[in-house]
């Protein structure tokens, strides 16, 4: 089908899956139609900045990004853009882009049983950038995290939370966590407290619930295990990662293995919720205790370095808090 015409539709259409989904189609066409790339780049930054829905803001996001228009990302004025609390209004923007450079997406969970609230949740992992803002001294592999806004790995559990209380501070929110690791230790939130302001990790469910999107198989993409390529980095599409930046593959099996390493947030495809990276990069610490264990805490999503089948919204794993891992890292609500 033309470029052209999904161009005109994105011009004419107002549902915003619809939408979305015409984003992501157009930003798989080749450079080669230069006017309508250059017709497709105008309109993605358009609906980027002045759309209200997050999945069309985020697939927006991933258009302008493959088209290498970072300069266009980081134009968006920082600031409030929604109240979750706030009367229903279908202008109302479900997004928001906060201080830190994060990009906050509001999930709809009231009609669902065990979560029952709306909350918003970081489009993307927490970068080795965001994470030395907070604590220039937090130790990140340089051959994990290799980039700027890779993300933040060898996160240890308190040291999310203490980012989420520094960010809340920044913000003149109240912590949400206590400050004395003791406290943390024996931290266990309950329903009244997840209502209280404050930045904090995703509960399980939150988690699950904002990685499906809306789907009822394992993944967001549905049952059609081959989609995660486009969804998450894991061990098998490193390599074309690899092919895609102009670097060479090891040729010794062992030595990929160990020298797989996560990719700059963003790359590839959102959810239909408009989150990145649910699936594979690094795996992603939640508040809730382990379910085997209560001195561990849930761990969700995979790393970069995981294989297919461990790439899935119903997977649940833990650790100990203190675990550090280059797989570790983290989102925030």
């Amino acid at each position: 089908f033309p470029l052209k015409g999904i161009l005109r539709r994105l011009g004419s259409e107002t549902d915003p899956g619809i939408l979305a989904g015409l984003l992501l189609i157009a930003g798989d066409y080749s450079d080669q139609e230069v006017d309508a790339i250059r017709e497709l780049t105008a309109s993605a930054g358009r609906l980027y900045h002045t759309h209200p829905n997050a999945a069309v803001h985020s697939a927006a996001e991933w258009v302008l990004r493959e088209r290498g228009m970072t300069q266009v990302l980081n134009s968006v004025p920082i600031g409030v853009s929604g109240d979750v609390a706030s009367v229903e209004d279908a202008q109302r923007p479900r997004w928001k882009r906060i201080p830190q450079g994060l990009t906050l997406v509001e999930i709809d969970g009231t009609a669902t049983p065990g979560l029952g609230r709306r909350f918003l949740m970081s489009s993307t992992e927490v970068t080795r950038d965001q994470m030395h803002a907070f604590n220039p001294s937090h130790y990140v592999n340089p051959q994990f995290s290799p980039t700027s806004d890779s993300p933040a790995s060898v996160v240890r559990w308190n040291d999310a939370v203490n980012y989420c209380n520094w960010l809340s501070a920044r913000e003149g929110l109240p912590l949400f966590y206590p400050e004395t690791p003791e406290e943390q230790d024996a931290w266990t939130s309950t329903v009244e407290s997840l209502q209280a302001p404050g930045y904090r990790l995703p509960t399980d469910a939150e988690w699950e619930f904002a990685s499906l999107a809306g789907a009822v198989s394992e993944c967001s993409f549905g049952r059609d295990t081959l989609q995660v390529d486009r969804y998450g980095w894991y061990e098998a599409n490193h390599s074309q990662y690899l092919a895609k930046t102009g670097q060479s593959a090891e040729d010794d099996e062992e030595r990929v293995s160990t020298s797989i390493f996560a990719k700059p947030v963003g790359l590839l495809r959102p959810n239909e919720y408009g989150l990145f990276d649910m699936y594979g990069n690094v795996e992603e610490w939640c508040d809730d205790r382990g379910q085997s264990a209560a001195s561990e805490r849930a761990i969700r999503g995979g790393g970069a370095r995981a294989y297919r089948q461990v790439l899935n919204s119903r997977r649940i794993g833990s650790l100990l808090p203190a675990s550090q891992y280059d797989s570790l890292g983290f989102r925030i609500v």
